[in-house]
Order: structure tokens, then sequence, then C-alpha cells
């Protein structure tokens, strides 16, 4: 089979063995080793039976090294520092190995003459398997208990869930964790690929999707090379003794997320650092999360952007002239067109320049994503906060109880909405001046023994002189003192902070209601980057609302019109020869070559956007996004 060492005994079946014989090399499990085909999903489930004769008759060779040799995986659910299941293991050599080699012919794969590889979707059914069959007792890990629920109507949708999903007659509880079901399985724009296992070796048609599996630092394993690397890494950070939580055995910590969820941090105390080694700030350096609070879960991440690109960002907000994109009051609400008086700041948006685009995958990479989805970010918002201005307590998580929206926002079930938000600040406040975000139902975390409530930091705001600029009674004149009580971050250039929306099954976190204090002296420039758990309004697989499906899918209501989402496709067709060398810019900003042979560049824009055509350099054609017109074709 060219794999050295290997050895097999075909049995009837030619198929399983040859896949399995591909999972046998010298790094125990290669980047490339089972190819998804849903064509023949059906018929190998219903050939379970056989599968598991055809196992018996393959030998595993030695190999020269097992990374999980001595090692044991221990599991946590989402967002979860408890462990919920370690695995059970006799010392057997190889047996989790062996575990997760078997679990592979439960896989679909394509005919025999397709070599077979691996992708991230097998990975995440083959493990799931494993763990579910044969790695951990079949009552480890399942459904999750709810979280507080943000009010009685939630509660009673996650009961009426809980009881059907609790009851499946399957044959781990694990995959009952996996798999939220019809009601609660979000639609990805990857659903089609996801790999469904067996959930029950009575039932053959019982299927389940597998979860996806992240380190405590939000890396999503993807393959098995990368899973015995990590294995690998365990085991030297044991020897070498420099691994804080290295016992007698060393141990794996792995993060199991639902099909169709977002992973999230998991975290048990304030000043709980998290280093992420797969990130690097621009100027090379490592990004750490530290913990602020657990409830809201708030993160201050150090070194996340620098003083360069906050310098940049503000400037294009200040330049922007684009209507949807130029600085203006700011708005509130799922239209976004709402002004109300108890939100006084300017903002502006950027989503396509240089520094926006940098700021965003690093910001997807950091929340746990394993690749970039533009339908996933808003823009980033570019606030400006002048002396008194500030935003009353509010929740980024947008509520739509009544489904008057055409996008379904429920993001406990089917629907997306922001899950995580991103702060970016620009400017120094210094202490008194103001400007504090604001967490209304935290605590202060550094003087746990001697919290102020309300009143009493209200008559000390009162004395101290910092409420006569606003009116008695006034929500201004309240936030001052909230701001003074409650859990507050202080905004400083260059100091980023991330926190949670929604709990990690998509239900919305009430404790994550925040207000921007309001500024005392000075001006504040910050921005904001929300990030969804799923597709938002005007990207290809957003949620629509019953009502909105048998209407026909169409632009979102906040969508519509100078605010829809469009799409521009450029094309150089090649019949004029000083376009032979010819690039595209958004505005400034190179986006793709766009010479003669070049492909179509397809891109995602709003209107009043700018995209010039260059040429040595120099602007030889410009383009400009018109409203209305979803898909606007242009030609050289």
């Amino acid at each position: 089979m060219g794999t050295a060492g290997a050895a097999f005994k075909i049995g009837s079946s030619f198929l399983i063995p040859y896949v399995i014989g591909l999972l046998l090399s010298d790094y125990v499990f290669p980047n490339d080793v089972v190819v998804v085909s849903t064509a023949t999903a059906t018929a190998t489930m219903q050939a379970t039976t056989g599968i598991i004769k055809n196992l018996e008759s393959v030998q595993i060779p030695a190999l020269e090294t097992d990374p999980f040799s001595g090692l044991k995986i221990r599991l946590h659910r989402n967002g979860e520092t408890d462990i919920c299941g370690e695995t059970v293991t006799s010392g057997e050599d190889m047996e989790i190995a062996k575990a997760m080699r078997s679990s592979a012919a439960f896989v679909p794969t394509f005919s025999p003459e397709a070599r077979p590889s691996t992708n991230k979707y097998s990975v995440d059914a083959i493990l799931t398997h494993a763990i579910s069959s044969k790695l951990m007792p079949k009552e480890s890990c399942g459904i999750a208990p709810n979280p507080e629920p943000s009010n009685r109507r939630t509660a009673k949708i996650w009961d009426r869930w809980y009881h059907g999903a609790s009851t499946r007659p399957w044959d781990s509880e694990f995959l009952k964790f996996c798999d939220m079901g019809d009601e609660r399985t979000t639609i990805q724009t990857d659903h089609e690929k996801l790999v469904k296992i067996p959930a029950s070796a009575e039932n053959t048609n019982a299927v389940s999707y597998p979860c996806h599996f992240h380190t405590r630092e939000g890396v999503r394993v993807t393959s098995f090379e990368q899973l015995a690397d990590l294995a690998r890494l365990k085991k030297t950070s044991c020897r070498n003794d420099d691994y804080a939580s290295c016992s007698a055995e060393p141990t794996l910590d792995l993060y199991a997320v639902q099909a169709g969820r977002v992973f999230m941090f998991a975290t048990s105390y304030v000043g709980e650092t998290f280093e992420l080694p797969h990130i690097t700030n621009p100027q090379g350096g490592r990004i750490v999360l530290e913990t602020l609070s657990l409830s809201p879960r708030v993160f201050d991440i150090h070194d996340f952007f620098t003083g360069e690109e906050s310098d940049a960002i503000v400037d294009k907000a200040l330049t922007e002239t684009a209507e949807t994109h130029k600085l203006k009051r700011s708005t509130t609400g799922a239209s976004g067109r709402n002004v109300i008086a108890t939100r006084t700041s300017e903002n502006a948006f950027d989503t396509h320049s240089k520094n926006a685009q940098a700021v965003k995958r690093r910001s997807l990479t950091t929340l746990g994503f394993d690749q970039y989805e533009e339908g996933v970010t808003d823009g980033l918002q570019v606030l400006r906060y002048s002396k008194s201005n500030g935003y009353i307590p509010h929740m980024d998580y947008i509520e739509d109880v009544a489904k008057r929206e055409r996008h379904d926002y429920e993001s406990m079930l089917l629907g997306s909405n922001r899950f995580a938000t991103i702060l970016l600040y620009f400017t120094d406040m210094p202490e008194g001046a103001g400007g504090e975000t604001v967490f209304v139902n935290g605590w202060p975390t550094n003087n746990t023994d001697n919290r102020i409530q309300l009143s009493e930091a209200m008559a000390e705001a009162k004395e101290l002189g910092l409420t006569t600029m606003f009116d008695k009674g006034s929500w201004e004149e309240k936030m001052v003192a909230q701001c003074r009580s409650r859990l507050s971050v202080t905004p400083s250039r260059a100091k980023s902070v991330l926190f949670y929306s929604q709990h990690p099954d998509g239900q919305a976190d009430p404790a994550s209601q925040h207000g921007g204090c309001p500024v005392l002296e000075g001006t504040k420039w910050a921005a904001n980057l929300w990030v969804w758990n799923a597709p938002r309004g005007g990207f290809e697989g957003a949620p629509l609302n019953e009502w909105a499906k048998k209407e026909g899918a169409k632009s979102t209501d906040d969508e519509e019109g100078v605010y829809a989402q469009l799409q521009a496709a450029f094309t150089n067709t090649g019949k004029d020869p000083k376009y032979d060398e010819a690039e595209i810019f958004f505005q400034d900003t190179f986006w793709a070559k766009l010479g003669k042979g070049s492909p179509t560049v397809k891109v995602n824009t709003f209107a009043g956007h700018e995209w010039n055509v260059k040429v040595g350099g120099k602007v030889v054609k410009q383009w400009k996004i018109k409203p209305g017109e979803k898909l606007q074709q242009f030609r050289l």
C-alpha cells in the first residue's frame, strides 16, 4: 500500500481495509486520510455490521513511536473549564491510536480509484466516534446544563428541546451533546460538508452530527498530524517540567463544540491568561488574553493591535466620504437607522481598508475560527465620543422576539446574532476623564470586599462635581455613578477587550449588558467589531424567519437601499493592451491583480464604495458602486 511496515490481511471488503491501511504511518495519522462523500454516506452507514467484521481481519502493525502512549485525553464541553470526561485505557500500546483508526471505518469515502485524504470534517467525525464509542464512558459529556436563562420564554424553549434531545435512544450521551437536533443545529456555510456518524448500534438509521474540537487556546483540530503534534508537545512539556498543570500522567485537554456552534474560551478565575501561539501581532509578538471577569465573560487582549493601526483607522474614518460609511451621529436598532437621545456619539464604518481587514482577520483567528468568513463580521464601527457623549447600557445582541425582521436573530435556535464583541481603544483617557466601558451587571474584581452601591457612588460623584454638566436625574448622571461602582474598563491607546454576548449554546447572556460612560474631559476614539455566530443578514446562508422564507429570499430590511450588502465583479476582457498589467484597488488599498488573463475578481461591497484600476501605480479608471443592484459587473 506504499506505507512502510504496514501489514494487511484483506477480507471480503476492499475499501475499508484500504482506508485503514492508509491511516498507518510513521506519524500515526497522515495529514490526508479520508475524503467525505455524501453520495456514499447512506450505504456506509447501512454496512456497519460488515465493517466491524472487516476490522477484525486487519492487523495493526507496530509503529516506531506512538504520540498518544502514556497520554490522557481530557474532554471539556465548549466554554467550560470542568472536565466532563477523560480517556479510560487499559495501558495497552497504541490504544488511543487504534480507537481512532478503527473509527475511520465509519466515515464515508470516495471510490477506491480516488486517493483517500482527510479533511477537518472527517477528522471531526472520526474523533467524535472514537470518543463516544471507545475512549470514554458512554455517559460522559452529555448535554450541558441550561445556563441562566434570560427570561421565562427561553427557559420554556430550552426545557422543551431538552426533553426531546435527551431522550433520543442513542448509545452515547456525548453524541446528544454534539448534535443539537434539527431545532438547534445552526446552519453554517459549510453545513453540507459535515460528516454524520452512527449513533446507535441497534438502529443503523440513527446518525449524529459530530463535534469539532479545539485546544484551550482556541486552535481547531483539523488533522491527525496536528493532533499527534499536540500530544507530543504535551509529553515533551511534562518531561521538561515546564508545563504548569502537568501531573504524573501528561494530559491533552480538548474542548468539544457542538455542530453548528462556535468556540468560546473557558476561564475559571480572574487573571487567568491564554497565550495564543498561533497568532502574531503586526510587530511579530504573541497575543495574550487575560480574564477580567467571569460573568460577564470579559477578557483583556494584550498586544492585539498597534498605535500605528489605531492612527490609520481614525484617519480613514475622518476622510471617509461614502454616505453609508462616513462619520455621523450614531444610530441603533436592527435596522441601524434609529437616532436616539441615549446614544450621543458619532460613528463611521470601515469594512474594506487594509487595516480594517487585518484587524477583522486577526479577530476571527483569536476567536477560534480556522478560516476567515466575511459574512460573520460587521465592518469596524469607529466611534468618536466628544465631551458629555455616552451610550446608555445596552446589549449588542439584537432582540426580535416578535419576528418582525426578515432576518432570524434567534441564535438559541437556528438564527444568527452577535456572539462576541472586540473593542479597540484609540486614545488615552486619564483617570477621572470618563469614557470607560461599563458592564452594569458585573462587579469590579479588584476590590470584592468593598463594593460600592449605586447610591453611594452617586453621592460621591456629585461631591466631586463630576455630574454638573448633566441634568439631574438624567441617564448620563446615573451612568457616571454606574461607571464608578460597576465593572468598567478604562480606555488607553492600543488597548483591546473581548466580551461575549451569548452563552456557548447560543442563548443571549444578559450579563453582557454594557454602556459607554459619558466623557467628562477630552475626546475618546474607539472602535468595535461585532462577530456573529453564523452568517449575518445580506450574506449567503443568512437565516430567515419563516414568514420571510415564504415570501422568498431577499435582503433584510436593515440592508435594503443604500445600506445593502452588494457584490461587484471586475473582469479584464483582454481587449485593450493598456490594461494588461492592471490592478484593482479599494480606494488606495490593493485588492487583486486584474491584468490580461487574470480571473474575475468578486467582492462584497456597499453603495458609494470607490474601486480604482491602477496601472504602474496610477489610477486609470474608477468605478463607484450604485445602490440597489445586487450584483454589479465592471469590465475593462
